[in-house]
């Protein structure tokens, strides 16, 4: 009996010195509890038993791990030095072999997923490093906490990426970090329309970490040029010319996505260099706001904004301006496109307005909008130019790419006006020597392709015809040429320009006077001038004459006429 109570005492003094010994441990630095450990385990076998096993619980306790995990942790401090820590480095401690470490690799990947040690690629062998992070916490008594990346900005979240893509330039990540970094940046940002996109893209790995690559050199580089050296610090060797051919080949997802393209020089893609798509841009990195008008290059007209007016032209003239509205009419451009992508043809609708100035080529591009509720693109020309090498070639795609997705988003796919398109549609200069040559060269070049793979409706409008470009030619489906007006058509413009004309006026003055509806329009707008400046509103056939004879800058002599006044 009273040994069993003496027993007794001993285990309860053992309890109390056990318990001040793990309060007393309690109260010690995580720096202090690695420390200890890491000196009562060196050269012992892997275990969590034993003289250190209370340090290893209190640190498992303090780190949120398992006994095991808060062990190998402390390993991994004693090794913080080394940026590349590998299994012998580990078992090296223990006086063990690799393969007794290799069985904790689970453990290993649990701190790797709280952030504590980070894994990176050494010649294909496992390797790790301790951050940065986790050194600085330990210091300050902190439990080191995975950082988290939630309620991110759009720049912001780029620029984590950013982050994380110098890591693969040091060669301080691998594949199987990146997609755990990728996964949760993802999930933590859900609230990003970009991250919606790209993920909705279903993406490989592989082809996620080169969109992602050329979007951060894209954006937040504005490289609309990226070669390979751009990005060849993201992988290695092997990995390199893995990409390298899958991109001069034009091949992969992020081809047949349209997420990426061939940039243009001299009006040819280059196969050396790639640039995201404008579409991409728009849709997928819109949060970025990246699409900025550049000085006016286009301008929106709608339909509905159009004023009706009436346009008289020959009974030719007639009969294929109102063959085409018939054409663009939406439901029967719709039954059209069905039955050309049938037959397998081409589905764009190119055409050219050619003729003499103020003959109505571009009113008549506005009447067949306003009939058939199509808005205009209306391509600013002169803006397009630049003096820099490359990028009047890249101002023209980017314009076709604008109007693309316009034609995408549009329930009636918009008018592309080129008006006054003179210089475009020129011959282009054979073996040109001068940069201005090349870049009109280069320029007509992307107009070509793009024509070639047109999906919409394309007018262009020019007053030259005789230098016509004959590849230029071959694309316009329809060409209508716009002549001078007959006296009879002349008449009808006269009378509808100014109402108070009698109609043998108005027919003494259509033939008398060789006038475009343009120039007539010219002689009405200033017979309104003189009255309002003069505060009347009288007709003067002396000054309409007058103002007939002074409207051209012939020598010709006209008759004398006379007018019912």
């Amino acid at each position: 009996m009273n040994r069993i109570f003496f027993n007794d005492l001993e285990d309860k003094s053992q309890n109390i010195k056990d318990n001040k010994r793990i309060s007393d441990i309690r109260k010690m630095t995580l720096l202090e509890l690695i420390d200890r450990t890491l000196q009562l385990t060196d050269d012992q076998p892997l275990s969590t038993k034993g003289s250190a096993s209370k340090y290893i619980k209190v640190l498992a306790e303090r780190t949120n791990l398992s006994p095991i995990q808060a062990l190998l942790f402390a390993v991994f401090i004693k090794n913080n030095d080394d940026s590349c820590i590998n299994f012998n480095d580990i078992s090296r401690h223990f006086s063990c072999s690799r393969l007794e470490i290799l069985k904790y690799y689970d453990d290993i990947n649990e701190l790797i997923r709280h952030g504590l040690i980070m894994q990176r690629k050494d010649n294909e062998n496992y390797a790790f490093r301790v951050p940065k992070t986790t050194i600085t916490h330990l210091c300050q008594n902190k439990v080191p906490e995975k950082v988290t990346y939630s309620a991110l900005v759009p720049e912001d979240w780029l620029n984590v990426i950013a982050e994380e893509y110098e890591l693969f330039s040091n060669d301080e990540l691998d594949m199987d970090g990146f997609e755990m970094f990728i996964r949760d940046l993802f999930a933590q940002n859900q609230h990003l329309i970009c991250v919606q996109k790209i993920e909705a893209l279903k993406l490989c790995l592989s082809d996620l970490k080169l969109f992602l690559a050329m979007s951060l050199l894209a954006i937040n580089n504005g490289d609309d040029n990226i070669r390979l050296r751009d990005i060849d610090d993201y992988y290695c060797r092997n990995e390199l010319g893995r990409i390298r051919r899958m991109l001069e080949s034009n091949e992969g997802q992020l081809f047949e996505l349209k997420l990426i393209e061939n940039t243009c020089e001299d009006g040819r893609a280059n196969a050396s260099a790639w640039r995201l798509t404008e579409a991409c841009k728009n849709d997928i990195y819109q949060e970025f706001k990246l699409t900025k008008p550049k000085n006016n290059q286009d301008l929106s007209i709608l339909s509905k904004d159009i004023e009706e007016k009436k346009l008289y032209y020959s009974e030719d003239i007639t009969k294929q301006v109102d063959t085409l509205r018939t054409l663009l009419e939406p439901q029967r451009m719709a039954a059209l496109l069905e039955r050309l992508t049938q037959k397998g043809m081409r589905k764009g609708f190119a055409c050219l307005f050619y003729g003499t100035p103020g003959t109505g080529k571009t009113e008549t591009v506005m009447q067949l909008a306003r009939k058939t509720g199509r808005d205009i693109m209306q391509v600013n020309i002169a803006s397009i130019r630049s003096k820099w090498v490359g990028e009047t070639e890249q101002n023209m795609k980017d314009v076709f790419d604008r109007y693309k997705k316009l034609a995408h988003d549009s329930e009636k796919a918009p008018i592309l006006l080129f008006n006054e398109a003179d210089a475009l549609f020129m011959t282009r200069v054979e073996n040109a020597e001068h940069s201005v040559d090349k870049m009109e060269n280069a320029m007509q070049n992307i107009i070509l392709q793009e024509m070639e793979s047109l999906e919409g409706i394309l007018i262009a409008t020019t007053n030259l015809t005789d230098s016509l470009d004959p590849a230029f030619e071959r694309r316009f489906l329809y060409k209508i040429e716009f002549t001078k007006p007959e006296p009879e058509e002349r008449k009808h413009i006269w009378k509808a320009m100014i109402p108070d004309l009698s109609d043998s006026d108005a027919l003494s003055l259509a033939e008398e006077f060789d006038f475009s509806g343009g120039q007539i329009e010219n002689i009405a707008r200033k017979r309104m001038i003189t009255d309002i400046l003069n505060d009347r509103d009288q007709l003067d056939m002396n000054e309409i004459v007058e103002s007939c004879r002074n409207e051209t800058l012939s020598k010709k002599k006209f008759k004398r006429i006379g007018f019912a006044v």
